[in-house]
């Protein structure tokens, strides 16, 4: 159980923000590294592929909209994109 005088409960939600924004950075710089890894541990390919449809593209988009508490049953070999 997470303490309650951790130094995250100090933070304001601003600097809580800066410091998720700065560990998304951090991600984002090594992602290629993380795909490697991630795909060594779940065994999963990195491409998408889509056998049914020759030659798809794919667009992807973030919508930044709050969900509140989420609780997930997950599989355990994809800890990495779960986390995300």
């Amino acid at each position: 159980m997470p303490s309650k005088n951790g130094p995250w409960r100090k933070l304001t939600v601003s600097e809580r923000g800066k410091l998720i924004w700065k560990l998304a950075d951090l991600i984002e710089a090594r992602a290629e590294e993380f795909a490697q890894l991630e795909t060594l541990d779940n065994g999963e390919t990195i491409d998408i592929s889509v056998p049914y449809a020759p030659n798809p593209e794919f667009s992807g988009f973030t919508l930044c909209e709050p969900m509140g508490v989420v609780g997930q049953i997950i599989p355990w070999n994809f800890s990495l994109l779960m986390a995300t």
